[in-house]
Parts: structure tokens; sequence; C-alpha cells
């Protein structure tokens, strides 16, 4: 038997490129194609220099690329893996996950891992607008894209509305729709804060990731048309399943920080 031919690296528009860039480029196209599907193990460095007669320091390179982009993943002790897509959101719109998962043809689902009323007290009841000591609900859910974890949400509903909820089959439904089209709550809009940092040992456990890997950390405070606040939103968020897009636009000079120092005066 023959040996396999050795496959050819396209140059873009013909112009000389760098080889680990023409093989990492191929191996996205492969990737992209469902040639590579997700979660199965990558080539070996050895079957990649041998495919495209290429050096294994110009494979290396190639595959860290494609690491670093959140295309690849490295699991110790198993090898190199084709990582799930990332889930993009768009930080100036009003969704929920359940939307979000749906809008890129993934399957939401969650595990509701505690229901409990709680008495408020500080910055809980003051983001919600309550006075300390008011009940309300939390409900923390795992939430999951196509069975695997992708977000730990802690949700803080006003009593009332927690009462209903907890009611709900919520490891089949997203919050949003329900709020809206079985309650009739139309949702206005938010303010939402993101920071990055690393899980906790709980953390890690739940949503499946090494200890100390980085997460995204939300706290978003959403209020209905006539101005009431309804939730308090804590998520974390596995920094390998998403990325965030956010249109901005250029401000005059000395504008900037002018629409903050106005709100910390009111």
């Amino acid at each position: 038997m023959g040996a396999e031919a050795v496959e050819t690296l396209p140059s873009p528009s013909g112009a000389p490129t760098p080889l680990y860039y023409r093989l990492r480029e191929a191996l996205r196209a492969r990737i992209a194609s469902g040639e590579l599907p997700v979660g199965q193990l990558f080539p070996t460095e050895q079957e990649l220099s041998e495919r495209y007669a290429v050096s294994r320091t110009t494979v290396r390179e190639a595959i860290l690329g494609l690491v670093h982009e959140g295309l690849l993943v490295r699991k110790q002790g198993k090898g190199t893996f084709v990582a799930a897509q990332k889930v993009e959101r768009d930080l100036a719109a009003l969704t929920g996950f359940a939307e979000e998962m749906e809008a890129r043809g993934l399957r939401p689902g969650a595990r509701t891992l505690a229901t409990e009323v709680v008495t408020l007290e500080g910055r809980e009841a003051e983001l919600l607008g309550l006075t300390d000591g008011t009940r309300a609900y939390r409900i923390v859910r795992l939430r999951l894209g196509d069975d695997e974890p992708c977000s730990l949400e802690t949700n803080v509903f006003t009593y009332d509305l927690g009462l209903r909820l907890a009611q709900e089959h919520l490891d089949e439904l997203g919050y949003y729709p329900l709020l809206e089209e079985r309650y009739g709550i139309q949702l206005a809009g938010a303010e939402q804060v993101i920071e990055v940092r690393s899980a906790t040992p709980e953390e890690a456990e739940l949503l499946q990731v090494r200890r100390r890997a980085t997460v995204v950390v939300l706290e978003r405070v959403t209020t209905d048309s006539a101005g009431r606040k309804i939730e308090l939103l804590r998520g974390v968020y596995r920094a390998d399943r998403f990325r965030y897009r956010v249109h901005l636009t250029r401000q005059p000079r000395g504008h900037v920080g002018a629409e903050s120092d106005r709100g910390a005066k009111s």
C-alpha cells in the first residue's frame, strides 16, 4: 500500500503567507465544515505534519492559535479536542439564556438546584428597590446548552412573582418568555455589570471546568414597562463558551464620564 498523498496548503490570494497561518486556516475550515466535529479528538502533531508536509513546530504553532481562539481545547492527559461553539451575546439586547441558545441552534436546558424564600438585606434589597427585611424568592439553576453546563444563574424575584415561578417546570422554561407570554409582564430594560474572575471550587465542579478557571460574572437588574424592578440576576458563565458583542459610538471629547457623573449626583 502506497503512502497517502500530501495535502497542499492553499495560499490566500496567491500571496506568500507563513506556513503556520495557512495550516491554521486549513484546519479552521475542516472544523467549520464539520469534518472535525465538536468533541472529537484532534489529529496529533505527527499526523498533521505528515498530512501537510510541514514541521511539527509549524503544526504546534497553528494548533496553539486555534486553542487561543477557543476552537480547540486541551484536556490534560487526554489530548486536544474540537471545542463546542461559543455563544455570542449581544450586550445591547435584553435576552434570556434560553432565547440566546435557541437563536444559535442549541438546545437550552436547566437543572434547578435551589428554590427558597429569603429575607433581603443590604445590597440585594437596595438593588431591587426594597427595604431590608423584605421577603423574596431566590432560585438557583444550572443552565445547559445541548446538555453541557454553560452557566450558573441565581435569580432573586419579588415574593409574589417568585411564588408563581416556583410552581413552574423551571428545568424546561426560560424566565423571559414565561414572564411576558404567560404572566403579561412587559420587560423594558436592565442595568448590568460584567466582570471576570476565577471560579470557586463549587462553581468549577458544577460547570465542569478546571479549578480556578476563568469565568464571566454578570449582575443584572431587570425592570418592566412600569419601571418596577422585578429581577436580580447573578450569572456565572464559562469563559470558553461565551463571547460578547457590543456596538460602541464615539462620544465628543470631554463627554466621556459625564453620564456616570450625572448618575452619581442624582
